[in-house]
């Protein structure tokens, strides 16, 4: 499944359903699944925008799992509705299913990928999940919509999220008294997701990027925006971000410049050669800070002068000699 655009929180009629009619079953060939909550944030996948909103479609090649075993679409494709056919045989009610397949971990576990693909104002495979007793499947979301809008100055190669609750990893599918489908909840995982783009992507005017986050509220939520040089930006959310399931959460960064290379500040100095200078020096913090101590033929480093002038331990002596030694071999 594929979503695109923006969507407004909006009544939408229940898609109409083709094809084989719901069944009793105690093992299933097929499945028709459809999508159970009427507001489009709750759909699989985003697709262009239509009507002031957001519409979600199924996508050829979606594949669902059915108590572990793998059923592909085969009708269906661009619409809300479709059909599914076993690849790895036939799956016995009762029957728990989870989509897209490649997340399913086990019947109430999922994995939520460290690394999400870009689509252009869009989100390929909305995770979801579904229970029945028939081949009749009806979906809802089990994750939250990070949309983050970007404008600023060049392109971008690359998005990292980060934050004090992992946003990627093992999850399990909590069942909540007040929520109709159980919730992605995080068991496991290293705080990180990242989206690369295949070709940079201009945020000259404002861009939309949409990434799907376990249902929490995270603090410090840290967005590392890196341009296709490798230079980088980095924006730290002052308060915290709630992510509800089904629903869109927005944060907007704009003015971006890329003024990091490997994690350090630089500055234009407006030099003919173009070539840019850290803003402060080695070791150092802010601009203000001395940073690190060294002196020639120094192999360690401080913070205090006096451990300049300080006799080298034997072991860095040695290694100090061995080094000055195979320097000097080339002149002698």
């Amino acid at each position: 499944m594929a979503l695109a655009g923006l969507w407004a929180c909006r009544k939408e009629a229940p898609p109409a359903t083709s094809g084989p009619s719901p069944q009793p079953a105690s093992e299933a060939s097929f499945f028709t699944a459809s999508i159970g909550e009427s507001t489009p944030e709750a759909k699989t996948s985003f697709s262009p925008k239509e009507a002031g909103g957001y519409s979600v479609r199924w996508s050829s090649g979606d594949r669902i799992s059915v108590n572990g075993k793998e059923y592909l679409l085969s009708t269906g494709a661009g619409t809300q509705t479709a059909h599914f056919g076993p690849v790895s045989g036939d799956a016995s009610a009762p029957f728990k299913v989870i989509y897209p397949a490649s997340i399913r971990n086990s019947d109430s576990q999922i994995v939520l990928p460290a690394t999400q693909p870009y689509a252009d104002n869009s989100i390929p495979a909305w995770p979801m999940y579904a229970e029945s007793s028939s081949n009749s499947l009806t979906f809802g979301a089990v994750c939250g919509v990070l949309k983050l809008t970007l404008q600023g100055t060049g392109s971008v190669k690359s998005i990292r999220i980060s934050a004090d609750q992992p946003v990627s990893g093992a999850a399990e599918l909590v069942v909540d008294s007040r929520e109709p489908y159980p919730l992605a909840n995080i068991t496991g995982g290293n705080g990180t997701l990242t989206m690369t783009m295949d070709a940079p992507v201009s945020i000259a005017e404002k861009k939309v990027f949409l990434f799907y986050l376990p249902v929490n509220e995270f603090t410090n939520l840290r967005i590392t925006v890196t341009n296709p040089k490798g230079y980088s930006t980095q924006r730290t959310a002052n308060t915290s971000q709630k992510i509800d399931r089904g629903k869109v959460t927005g944060v907007t960064l704009t003015g971006l410049a890329f003024d990091r290379y490997n994690g350090h500040r630089f500055v234009n100095l407006g030099l003919d050669s173009g070539l840019r200078w850290c803003a402060c020096n080695v070791g150092a913090e802010r601009p203000q800070d001395a940073g690190d101590f060294y002196a020639w033929g120094l192999l360690c480093l401080g913070r205090d002068r006096a451990l300049l002038r300080q006799p080298l331990p034997p072991h860095l002596e040695k290694r100090q000699e061995q080094r000055l030694r195979q320097e000097l071999r080339p002149l002698l």
